[in-house]
């Protein structure tokens, strides 16, 4: 099913047992993407996966036998659109490897990786793991935090384990969730994962916490004066009495930078203005010139760039919904 993604639909979950190596490779390629499979002895093979759809992502639990697991440059080069990948050790060991790094994953830890670039698994005997599965764009966060921590350990606490207990739920559900509600966990599923990652790159940068200080300082002077056309990082930097390359630092070791931070803010605080009731009869353009956009047309161009819609079109989308699905989705009554 890579080819449909994109499709906001939540499966009741399918189960597969198989003792083929072939059939194993057939359903895991259909599933999600293309893999080499290498097993040393064919005939001692097992493998169980349950398998959902999480909105647009995918995801599985699999027991299976020891086993390699490759993305090859050459399966990777045929992907036409970009994938992250999370996975819970759950069992046994998954030895992972992408781009020079490399991580052993035993009980209660997790790793993370593109999974659009060639990597590779090697699998213990009984490795039981939970994998979740993701589109990505370069307008998201989640590629420059995932590139500075791929193939890393990471312990299974916080936002990590909350998503893992999630899935495992979902995974193990009786009966389908409609199309809104799995659109809903999925970008739950991101956001936590988001947070995860965030809070551990802080921890290795934020031995230090005054580091962790000055990003959150940095990060609300940005949100107090979103409104102001002429902000920028060199005016961010002189405010906090820093220059403007310890700036680009703190943000970097987030994953982020002030100028992506400034204008994904812009665009959630103008998204909020175009959704809420109470602003219905503000024109686009005001609500543009009010958080910061100081030409209506380049507004149009970077709200359609990251939400896929016109600011136009989004407002009338979201103003036929009926209040219950805009309170679901966190948008004003």
């Amino acid at each position: 099913m890579p080819h449909s993604l994109e499709e906001d639909v939540i499966s009741v979950p399918v189960l597969l047992k198989t003792a083929r190596l072939a059939q194993w490779s057939e359903a895991i390629g259909e599933n999600f993407l293309p893999l080499e499979f290498r097993c040393h002895r064919h005939a001692d093979f097992h493998g169980t996966a349950r398998m959902a759809s999480i909105g647009a992502g995918r995801a599985t639990e699999i027991c299976a036998s020891a086993q390699k697991v490759a993305r090859t440059p050459q399966l990777a080069g045929r992907s036409d659109s970009a994938y992250v990948k999370a996975l819970w050790q759950l069992n046994g060991e998954t030895f992972l490897e992408q781009d020079g790094a490399a991580a052993r994953l035993g009980p209660g830890s997790w790793a993370t990786y593109d999974a659009s670039r060639p990597y590779a698994l090697e699998l213990s005997a009984n490795s039981h793991f939970i994998t979740l599965l993701m589109p990505w764009s370069d307008k998201d966060e989640t590629p420059r935090l995932v590139r500075r921590l791929a193939a890393s350990a990471l312990q299974t606490e916080g936002y990590a384990r909350v998503a893992l207990d999630l899935l495992r739920q979902m995974l193990h559900a009786s009966s389908p969730i409609d199309a809104f509600s799995g659109s809903l966990l999925h970008q739950s599923l991101m956001n936590m994962l988001q947070a995860s990652l965030r809070l551990e790159l802080m921890s290795r940068v934020g031995t230090d916490a005054h580091c962790g200080d000055r990003l959150s300082a940095a990060r609300s002077h940005i949100d107090r004066h979103l409104h102001d056309a002429t902000l920028e990082p060199a005016t961010v930097a002189r405010a906090l009495n820093m220059s403007r390359r310890s700036l680009y630092n703190l943000f970097e070791h987030s994953g982020d930078s002030p100028c992506a931070y400034l204008q994904r803010r812009r665009l959630e605080r103008a998204r909020d203005a175009l959704a809420d009731p109470l602003l219905a009869r503000n024109p686009i353009t005001t609500i543009a010139y009010d958080h910061g956009f100081s030409d209506a047309a380049h507004f149009s161009r970077r709200f359609h760039e990251r939400y896929g819609e016109s600011p136009s079109a989004y407002r009338q989308r979201v103003a036929s919904k009926p209040a219950t699905e805009r309170c679901l989705a966190g948008v004003p009554p």
